[in-house]
């Protein structure tokens, strides 16, 4: 499973794994659904620190990527394309202020 993991399988979890966890994190969402979910005590508990977050939402998109669906991993090839957006927005960002 993990052993056939090339680089770009491992770039593609690693921007993903930014991009929902600052998602869920720091963002309302549609609908302010994440928002929401904060207001819930055991949810925001786990949503305090997006890199504790971080670590559960890793855990889940490499169980669901080496899965190896089609339509699963497209999703997530998505959230890593926002989610180098993400990284260079913050990053200019810092060197701008």
């Amino acid at each position: 499973m993990l052993e056939n993991f090339l680089p770009l399988d491992f770039t593609i979890i690693a921007f993903a794994t930014f991009r929902i966890s600052r998602m869920f994190v720091y963002e309302n969402g549609p609908f302010y659904v994440f928002s929401r979910a904060r207001s819930v005590k055991f949810i925001d508990i786990l949503l305090r620190c997006v890199h504790c977050f971080g670590v559960w939402i890793a855990a889940l998109v490499v169980v669901l990527y080496s899965l190896n669906i089609f339509v699963v991993n497209m999703v997530f090839v998505i959230f890593a394309i926002a989610g180098v957006q993400s990284f260079l927005e913050l990053a200019i960002e810092g060197l701008t202020e």
